[in-house]
């Protein structure tokens, strides 16, 4: 348990234990797929060491199949942002696939004319495994 007193999410330090802390992995993403800023639960999700390892890749090498995150930025460029988008990711560190609800959110830079993204995932392989029976399963 994390103890601290109790602070507005306007607090920066407060915003920094919530990102540090929650077990989802949170991320801020370029429109190329790079990776800009992710917390200790995306590296986990992701199986990847360090966020140095992590802006070494480009997202759409984390995808089973890379044509998923075109859907996805479809839907993102059509509408602006994506709920619990079901993903299929596979680790770095060992290769399994992890099966992620991806929820995002466009954002345009106009001083920079860039887009980004501002995410979560949610691992939910194991709640499918339980559910489905394990055999069913990665």
């Amino acid at each position: 348990m994390v103890q601290s007193p109790f602070r507005s999410l306007q607090d920066p330090e407060t915003l920094r234990m919530l990102m540090a802390n929650l077990p989802v992995g949170i991320y801020i993403s370029s429109l190329s797929g790079e990776v800009l800023e992710a917390n200790a639960a995306c590296l986990e999700i992701l199986g990847v060491a360090s966020l140095e390892e992590l802006r070494s890749l480009k997202a759409q090498d984390l995808y089973e199949d890379p044509s998923v995150r075109e859907r996805e930025i479809q839907r993102l460029r059509s509408f602006g942002t994506v709920r619990n988008f079901e993903l299929r990711l596979r680790r770095r560190a060992d290769g399994r696939i992890r099966v992620v609800l991806d929820t995002c959110y466009q954002v345009k830079d106009f001083g920079a004319d860039q887009i980004f993204y501002h995410g979560v995932l949610v691992d939910i392989t194991e709640y499918l495994a339980l559910k489905d029976g394990a055999a069913n399963y990665p």
